[in-house]
C-alpha cells in the first residue's frame, strides 16, 4: 500500500512539471523580460563573486587575527617576562633600601641610646650631688637638735636630780618623824603595859578604863601601823 500511494505522488508530481513545461512551451519572452533575466543573471553572479571575495577577506581577517592573537601572546610572554625581571629587581632594590633603612635605624637607635646613657648618668650624678647636700644639711640639722635635746635633758636631769634631793631631804626628814613616832610609839606601849599592869592588879575591872572603850589603838595593831609606815618610806 505504501508502494501504491509514493507512485501516486510521484505521478502528481510528474503532470504539474509537464503543464509547466507545456506552458513554457507556449510562452513567448519579449526582449525586456530577457534584458531583466540578464541582469538579474548579473546580479546574480555579481552577488556570488562578491560573496567569495567576502568569504576570502572573511578568511583573511581571521588569519590575521589569529597572526595577531600569536604576535599579542608572544608579547605578553615577552612583558611577562620582563615584568618579572622588573620585579625581581624591585624586589632585590627594595630589599637593599630596607637594609640600608634598618641600619641607618639601628645607627640612630643607638647614637641615642648613647645619648639617653650619658644623659641618665648626668642626671644620676646631678640627683646624688643634690642627696649628699640633703644629707649633709639633714646631719647639721640632727647634730643642732642632737646637742639641743642634751641640752634639755641636762637641764631635766639636773632639775630631777634637785628634786631627788629635795625628796632625799624629806625622806630623811619623814625617817626622823617616824623615829620620833617610834619613840612615842614605844613609850606609849610602856604606858600602856602599865596601865594594863594596874588594871589586872584590881579586883573589879572598870570599863572606864578600858583601852579598847576609851579609843586607844592596842600596842601589837600601832607596832604594825609602825612597820608599814617604814615600808612605804624605805620604797
Amino acid at each position: 500500500m505504501g508502494r501504491e500511494m509514493s507512485q501516486g505522488d510521484a505521478a502528481g508530481q510528474v503532470e504539474p512539471a509537464r503543464s509547466a513545461s507545456a506552458g513554457w512551451a507556449r510562452y513567448r519572452p519579449t526582449s525586456e523580460t530577457l534584458a531583466i533575466l540578464g541582469v538579474g543573471i548579473a546580479l546574480a553572479a555579481l552577488m556570488l563573486s562578491g560573496y567569495a571575495g567576502l568569504r576570502a577577506d572573511m578568511r583573511a581577517l581571521h588569519e590575521d587575527m589569529n597572526a595577531q592573537g600569536r604576535d599579542l601572546r608572544g608579547e605578553m610572554r615577552v612583558l611577562r617576562t620582563e615584568l618579572r625581571g622588573d620585579m625581581q629587581a624591585l624586589a632585590s632594590e627594595l630589599r637593599g633600601d630596607m637594609q640600608a633603612l634598618a641600619s641607618e635605624l639601628r645607627g640612630e637607635m643607638k647614637a641615642l641610646a648613647s645619648e639617653l646613657r650619658g644623659e641618665m648618668k648626668a642626671l644620676a650624678r646631678e640627683l646624688r650631688g643634690e642627696m649628699d647636700a640633703l644629707r649633709s644639711e639633714l646631719r647639721g640639722e640632727m647634730s643642732a637638735l642632737r646637742k639641743e635635746l642634751r641640752g634639755e635633758m641636762s637641764a631635766l636631769a639636773g632639775d630631777l636630780r634637785s628634786e631627788l634631793g629635795a625628796v632625799r631631804e624629806d625622806v630623811a626628814g619623814l625617817r626622823e618623824e617616824v623615829g620620833d613616832l617610834s619613840r612615842d610609839v614605844a613609850t606609849l606601849r610602856d604606858e600602856v603595859e602599865e596601865i594594863q599592869a594596874d588594871s589586872a592588879a584590881r579586883t573589879v575591872p572598870s570599863p572606864a578604863l578600858s583601852l579598847h572603850g576609851a579609843g586607844v589603838r592596842p600596842a601589837s595593831d600601832l607596832a604594825a601601823s609602825t612597820v608599814t609606815l617604814w615600808k612605804s618610806v624605805d620604797s
